[in-house]
């Protein structure tokens, strides 16, 4: 598994080129003038916003201050850091950003492999499938689509370390069980892609479901042992206090995931909307902060006609809004 991390990394590392896709700049002025045909101009976000946020939260750090407001534009606008990671926080402070992101996304890649690896050899799978799904896992054709994005690679890790640490929860009840339960539910709410952390949250919520139906379903069936009557004996209630608290711990290691990252479980919920009614009379399903269908009459509404409260940020030259006004767009 580390060697496919390496191998895959390599060509970039030792010609100095990076994960960040800065050609897609060449396809919008200054840099359009005789610049190279890019090759693919879909990938802007991780220069665009990404680069962008890690050069503040840099400059942040070297200035001794970590601002949640960014002056860059104007008279700013709302640009909290989402370096909330220790990990994370130590490589965009400590290496140049280009660097740190390689850094990231190689370790993302290869604990997503190594988890993965490791939660199939708990389960009893051989060595040579193990390393088969662990590959798979490591190269999906999703995590490598949005591999510069940094968050959706480390929604790949923060699954498959999950599984592990369920998996080790439930067969040994061990502090390092617990200890990885937590890491990986606090890994996954730092990467901060909601959408993936929904399904992510909701399948490991099935998967612990199942494993602790499981154990109660054979509980219910248990048959007595051979030396004794062939009276099959009633489940006391005292054998399922095992499967119980090993659900509880489940629980309590994501409820304590959670208090370490409120800042960003917070800031999610707010991105939740309301299910409002559209135009056509339609209920519109609520979103994490997703992109949904507009009429033409709903696009002009919001797009088209300049609401009253952007026009107190006419009395500055705040295009953006400004912290005074409350006001961000």
């Amino acid at each position: 598994v580390i060697a496919l991390a390496v191998i895959f990394f390599a060509p970039g590392a030792l010609s100095g080129k990076t994960f960040y896709a800065f050609d897609t700049l060449s396809s919008y002025p200054p840099w359009r003038e005789g610049a190279p045909e890019v090759n693919n101009s879909l990938i802007t976000d991780p220069v665009n916003l990404f680069f962008l946020a890690a050069q503040r939260y840099q400059r942040g750090v070297r200035a001794g201050e970590l601002s949640r407001w960014d002056r860059s534009i104007l008279s700013g606008r709302s640009g909290g850091s989402s370096y909330l990671s220790p990990f994370m926080s130590f490589l965009f402070a400590v290496f140049p950003v280009t660097v740190a992101h390689d850094l990231l996304l190689f370790s993302y890649l290869l604990l997503s492999g190594l988890g993965m690896y490791g939660y199939l050899r708990l389960i009893k799978v051989d060595v040579l499938p193990s390393l088969i799904g662990a590959s798979s896992w490591m190269f999906n054709g999703y995590c490598m689509v949005w591999f510069e994005f940094e968050n959706v690679p480390g929604m790949a890790a923060s699954f498959s370390l999950m599984l592990l640490s369920i998996e080790y929860w439930y067969r040994r009840q061990s502090l390092l069980g617990g200890l990885g339960m937590v890491g990986a539910s606090a890994l996954a709410l730092t990467v901060a892609c909601h959408h993936l952390l929904v399904f992510q949250f909701l399948f490991c919520g099935f998967y612990v479901l199942v494993r602790w139906l499981g154990e109660i379903w054979t509980l219910a069936r248990r048959k007595p042992e051979p030396h004794k009557k062939k009276k099959r004996k009633p489940t006391a209630k005292g054998d399922y206090k095992l499967p119980a608290l090993r659900f509880a711990g489940v629980v309590g290691a994501l409820l304590v995931a959670i208090l370490m990252n409120l800042p960003m479980v917070t800031g999610a919920l707010g991105q939740v909307k309301p299910t409002e009614k559209s135009s056509s009379g339609k209920t519109a399903v609520a979103r994490m902060g997703q992109r949904t269908g507009l009429s033409f009459d709903e696009l002009l509404k919001n797009t088209g006609q300049l609401p009253k409260k952007y026009l107190l940020t006419m009395a500055f030259p705040g295009f953006f809004g400004g912290p005074i006004w409350g006001v961000d767009y």
